[in-house]
């Protein structure tokens, strides 16, 4: 049985717990730590100094032994292709949180291999359910349906490579129980589109007229297709995901609801 002990602490400063840290001994490190609230990820500063807080911790952590780190980039950092996104497929920096996701990877790769320490890289995609953030989309949508508000939105024709957390979660403890080092795409392999998502939404709560699509224009940062291949990830892992989309967006969405 695995224990869990919470140690708080801000890894750009590492006096406040790396103590304690050294006394767990970990032998494994899962860095999931990043400023990404939508009105701040496209920020220079913000981005630079999670890059930066997440180098020290990975230095400081090496430093007490810890040999495997499981750091998550994103699917983001791919260039932009109108088919499954693989891991090997080319990079392209196209906003300052991928540009410092892709600096981390190919800094931490750099340091822990001079410290004889193993790196998996999980390029995370369209994350959703329990505890999003509020200002989050499918969130929002939620909030103020159930208020009884118009929700304007894109046309909402960009298509996403969505998954619920608890599979997410599921991802990581199987790398977790490994010594597998590398890039994963941890996705769905399902191409679903904004338009969708809404209507589900809108259908689940019974009032699908309050969705106003193109009442805003599209953001440019908001890709038009980024849809992973989760397949070297699920071969080497044995890994599927346990929910669809639909029993995703249910089980999300009454979680949001119970909040109220």
């Amino acid at each position: 049985m695995r224990r869990l002990k919470i140690i708080a602490g801000d890894l750009s400063s590492s006096e406040e717990w790396i103590d304690a840290v050294a006394e767990a001994a970990p032998a494994k490190a899962i860095f999931l730590a990043w400023s990404l609230s939508p009105d701040v990820y496209t920020l220079v500063d913000v981005n630079l100094s999670s890059l930066q807080a997440n180098l020290h911790g990975i230095e400081r952590i090496s430093q007490v032994g810890c040999d495997h780190f499981i750091v998550t980039g994103t699917g983001l950092e791919y260039a932009p292709k109108r088919d499954l996104l693989c891991e090997s497929d080319a990079i392209a920096i196209s906003t300052p949180y991928t540009a410092c996701k892709h600096a981390l990877h190919s800094l931490a790769a750099t340091y822990l291999e001079n410290q004889n320490a193993k790196l998996t890289w999980l390029r995370l995609f369209y994350l959703y359910g329990p505890y999003e953030s509020p200002r989050r989309l499918m969130p929002w949508i939620v909030s103020r349906l159930l208020e009884d508000q118009e929700v304007p939105l894109t046309a909402g024709r960009q298509v996403h490579d969505y998954l619920h957390v608890a599979d997410v979660a599921a991802a990581i403890d199987k790398v977790v129980d490994s010594d597998a080092t590398g890039v994963f795409n941890i996705c769905s392999g399902q191409p679903t589109s904004v338009r969708q998502i809404a209507n589900f939404i809108g259908a689940k709560l019974e009032k699908p007229e309050l969705l106003k699509f193109g009442a805003i224009p599209d953001r440019q940062a908001d890709p038009a297709w980024i849809v992973g291949d989760p397949r070297l990830f699920a071969d080497r892992f044995d890994w599927q995901p346990s929910y669809d989309l639909e029993s995703g967006l249910e089980d999300a969405i009454d979680w949001w609801i119970g909040l109220r």
